[in-house]
């Protein structure tokens, strides 16, 4: 017999259930053996597809993310009243009431005149109670893996009450920005992560758990700061693998799955199928229906014959929301063209009167859909894994007359460079394809590519002669100033230590060398120098679209030639950035590599050799069919290279004549 309730199970699976009575024949009598079966097998089919992962957790690891404290004292006083935290009264002399929002967590804060370093009172216990604590010495620091290791009490209510005590670094350090103000920051990182593996269909996977916002508490609906990396598990330990969030749908082994449960302390973590369609650009956009404010049902099919545009924004993404007075005029723009705008917004339930209240504040006249479902929402699934590098917001998705996903970014200057293209290019909307391209994460390092300091060329001479450079006080008088091939300014000249050259390096690139960190770095003469021998310097390149690429370079000088200083190396990092796409029935993937491993590219990183391949997918199979920025093979036509953004995000290819 089968029963509404299995109609329903079997409704819930996607399967179109077709019940034929025949005259004279009670249901009870038609095959209920075989129905009985049927269900049977479906049930043990639905637990084959969901994936079980147990996880333990592994301590000292590097992750590299975490969180920053607010030294806001006003906001710092109001979680203060909120979470009834117990201070000391009074408060001691030079200290500080300071808040991690990972938690959150509490700490004083005391920087006594004539004391080298801070003193930091830590609610480690996580009790509210700052008055039970002891303080530690809070280590001044270059970079984030010098701070000192603390562990923090974290409390779950699954699948028992218990306490896990987990480890982080902590440290100080302060920056100045560009209004010429020190800043202080305390940094928290979590030095802890979570490993499991699993089997599906004969392959054999790696997962692993990171705890980006550093609180310790895991849950299905926690929608940003976690990364959770999947690969196979022979290329995990090497560097394989790709990262996704709770709402990524992921592939596997021919099917898509999603996340469907974890646990809060990080113990296990489910996969099941996805009922959701796949995007991919240059295939039909999925026709999904969502309801914008005034009610109204619609699908994405409804603006065929238009491009569409839909924005990705929440109340809380500033830079979403700084965007919105140019997408109006976008609007103007394009008001002739057949062009329309749909508004995603990506609150969860508890922030949309925020979303709405932003809606009415920029008076937002495009259609937007508020629905609550923050990250989760079906069209943000769907469509969030096309921009480049991973999710992340603003997000802009753009759909072509014909319903085809043509572009996604996250960055709106490449959007628009897009829609220019698109409705002004005299050779037609389809000579030119936007590709756009993420980090890519292989199994095999590449030797690190050395960069000569330039302190010769006009373009050094150019730059001290401009006046834009603030130099340090009381400067030697045989220091150079010298360029990197990204732009980093440093000054270097001999230092009192035997064997080394003292550096000054513009380490956060605004081009002020007098609050520039030295360093004595090592003269090498060995054909190949020891790369343990050279010292590590954290730069940060900035490039055109706002984002900041953060760059560890080592470097060491070589004796010059006779009668002259040492020259001055730097070791980068090679970073190869892969987009993949659809022209008609094929997929291709195109990859382009920064080959002098400094993180910006430019004119000279595009005539390197091997720059730019393509491949294409056979089967199961990616296989190479062309390397060279000309005579690109796609489809029926011959593309070239156009452009290719600093941060390698976008290639843009236009058809050849």
């Amino acid at each position: 017999m089968i029963t509404l309730k299995r109609l329903a199970f079997l409704s819930a699976m996607g399967i179109l259930v077709i019940i034929a009575f025949s005259a004279g024949m009670p249901l009870g009598q038609a095959d209920s053996g075989q129905l009985a079966k049927d269900v049977s097998q479906l049930e043990s089919r639905t637990q084959e597809e969901k994936i079980h992962v147990d996880l333990h957790r592994v301590d000292n690891v590097v992750i590299g993310i975490g969180q920053t404290f607010d030294f806001d004292k006003e906001r710092v006083a109001k979680a203060v009243e909120k979470y009834k935290v117990m201070l000391p009264k009074p408060l001691p002399a030079n200290t500080q009431v300071v808040m991690c929002y990972s938690g959150p967590l509490f700490g004083l804060l005391e920087k006594t005149p004539g004391r080298p370093t801070p003193r930091l009172t830590l609610d480690v216990n996580a009790n509210r109670d700052l008055t039970d604590d002891k303080a530690l010495e809070l280590p001044v620091c270059k970079n984030w893996d010098e701070g000192t290791v603390v562990k923090i009490a974290r409390t779950y209510g699954q699948p028992a009450p218990h306490v896990e005590w987990l480890s982080y670094r902590i440290g100080y350090e302060e920056d100045k920005g560009r209004d010429g103000q020190i800043r202080e920051h305390i940094f928290l990182v979590a030095i802890y992560r979570y490993d499991g593996e699993f089997r599906l269909k004969n392959h054999d996977y790696g997962l692993r758990l990171m705890d980006g916002d550093a609180n310790g508490h895991f849950y299905r609906e926690k929608e940003s700061n976690t990364n959770i990396q999947i690969g196979l598990k022979s290329e995990m330990d090497s560097g394989g693998g790709e990262f996704y969030r709770f709402q990524n749908r992921i592939p596997l082994a021919g099917d898509l799955y999603e996340f469907k449960g974890i646990a809060e302390d990080g113990s296990w973590i489910e996969i099941v199928k996805s009922a959701l369609p796949a995007a991919a650009l240059g295939k039909p956009a999925p026709d999904l229906q969502m309801t914008d404010m005034a009610g109204q049902l619609f699908r994405v099919s409804d603006f065929k014959g238009k491009v569409l545009l839909l924005d990705f924004w929440a109340s809380w993404c500033k830079p979403c929301i700084a965007e919105f007075p140019d997408i109006k005029k976008m609007i103007q723009r394009f008001e002739k063209k057949s062009f329309a705008v749909v508004g995603i917004n990506v609150d969860v339930a508890e922030k949309v009167e925020a979303g709405k209240k932003v809606m009415a504040d920029y008076q937002l006249t495009w259609p937007q859909v508020i629905e609550g479902k923050g990250l989760l929402h079906p069209v943000c699934q769907v469509f969030g894994c096309l921009p480049e590098d991973g999710e992340g917001f603003p997000m802009y998705i753009a759909i072509d007359e014909q319903g085809i996903a043509r572009y996604a970014t996250k960055d709106y200057r490449k959007m628009e460079r897009f829609l220019d293209a698109h409705f002004n290019d005299p050779n037609g909307p389809d000579n030119t394809l936007f590709i756009p391209c993420s980090a890519k994460y292989g199994p095999a390092p590449e030797p690190r590519p050395t960069i000569k300091v330039d302190f010769r060329s006009q373009k050094v001479w150019d730059l001290v002669k401009s006046g834009r450079l603030k130099m340090p006080e009381g400067l030697r008088k045989d220091a150079t100033v010298g360029l990197l091939t990204n732009g980093t300014v440093l000054v270097a000249y001999a230092s009192s230590a035997v064997g080394k050259i003292h550096i000054v390096i513009d380490t956060n690139h605004d081009f002020d060398l007098t609050k520039g960190t030295g360093y004595d770095i090592p003269i090498l003469t060995e054909p190949s120098p020891d790369i343990l021998k050279m010292v590590e310097v954290n730069i940060r390149v900035p490039w055109a679209s706002g984002g900041i690429a953060f760059l560890g370079m080592r470097f060491y000088a070589k004796p010059g030639p006779a009668g002259s200083a040492p020259e001055v190396f730097g070791l980068g990092s090679i970073v190869r950035s892969e987009g993949a796409f659809f022209v008609d029935k094929t997929q291709y993937a195109l990859e382009i590599a920064d080959l002098n491993g400094d993180r910006l590219l430019t004119e000279e990183d595009t005539t390197a050799p091997g720059f730019l391949k393509l491949k294409m997918k056979k089967g199961d199979d990616w296989v190479p069919v062309h390397e060279g920025t000309s005579h690109i093979p796609i489809g029926r036509s011959l593309y070239r290279l156009k452009f290719v953004s600093d941060d390698g995000m976008l290639v843009e290819l236009e058809k050849e004549k």
